[in-house]
């Protein structure tokens, strides 16, 4: 009975959405391409991807019944969210044409150090000690972690990783400042009109950058894990884990997410260094300490 007590209280749905989002970095790879088969233009990739996701969230919200927008007053502060998503996701995935997607999996667990660098700058939830020890080693992780390649194309690896880091800041800016839209009109209300404000921007702006080369069928499977898995499934699974178990213990889950990443990459022929994987170890070490660290 106590095993069985113990195999319902693992937060399978939070695993569930990590381990989509540990693999949408190697989908978003492929549908990309390569510099001697060019796939889907990066924008125009993000643009099919939250739209095809907001979507499906839109279908959940009519079939759940009650209001489908935003509340009136929330309504500025997700069109904001909107913007924030789409400037994200979109510099993540134009980064991606630079770099791997095992060093993207890893540098975006700082989020969470940037996160808790704002709570303590803006709303007074201080670190402890431990906190500033785990700031400084999650910041070496992830320098290790950029000085790591595979002997091919350093530099644009620099800056590609370079865009991974502005992600951590981007990304704590739409959890925090999407707190207080969530309280007034729930998260699934506000993720909906916040991906599809996403997609029809950067669906503008990819009429001007270009649409790439025509997708084959890989790329479109890639689209549909995208858009259907990991910007619908995975956020609904997120907000279940988080109703039931609670923000803290789901977040905890995303120490898995690299290693996922890691795992799937290696089928798709993307090489695995030794030095990515100690640097990445380091800055999860630190992501720990900082999280011990916060009150």
């Amino acid at each position: 009975m106590e095993a069985g007590v113990a195999r319902r209280d693992w937060p399978w749905s939070a695993l569930f959405a990590v381990t989509v989002w540990g693999g949408s970095f190697v989908a978003t790879k492929e549908a990309l391409g390569s510099a001697e088969e060019p796939g889907i233009a990066p924008f125009a990739l993000v643009a099919m991807r939250f739209l095809l996701g907001g979507l499906v969230l839109f279908i959940v919200l009519v079939a759940r019944g009650g209001a489908l927008l935003p509340e009136r007053a929330d309504r500025p502060r997700v069109a904001l969210l909107g913007l924030l998503l789409g400037l994200h996701i979109g510099v993540q995935t134009y980064g991606l044409s630079f770099t791997l997607a095992t060093h993207a999996s890893w540098i975006v667990c700082f989020t969470s150090v940037t996160i808790a660098l704002a709570a303590h700058f803006l709303y007074g939830q201080k670190l402890r000690g431990i906190g500033w020890l785990g700031v400084a080693l999650a910041a070496a992780g992830v320098l290790g972690v950029t000085q790591s390649h595979d002997g091919s194309g350093g530099e644009s690896v620099g800056f590609g990783d370079f865009l991974q880091f502005t992600g951590c800041f981007t990304w704590a800016a739409y959890t925090l400042l999407g707190k207080r839209a969530v309280e007034g009109s729930g998260a699934l209300r506000v993720t909906t009109a916040a991906t599809l404000l996403a997609g029809a921007g950067l669906a503008i702006v990819s009429a001007f950058t270009g649409l790439g080369a025509p997708p084959g069928s890989r790329e479109l499977v890639a689209v549909l894990y995208l858009g259907l898995l990991s910007s619908a499934a995975a956020f609904l699974a997120w907000y279940h884990a988080q109703a039931v178990h609670g923000s803290q213990r789901t977040a905890a889950t995303l120490y898995l997410e690299p290693f996922v990443t890691a795992g799937v990459a290696v089928f798709f022929d993307e090489p695995l260094v030794l030095a990515t994987v100690l640097g990445g170890a380091v800055v999860l070490g630190g992501v720990a300490l900082v999280q011990r660290g916060a009150r």
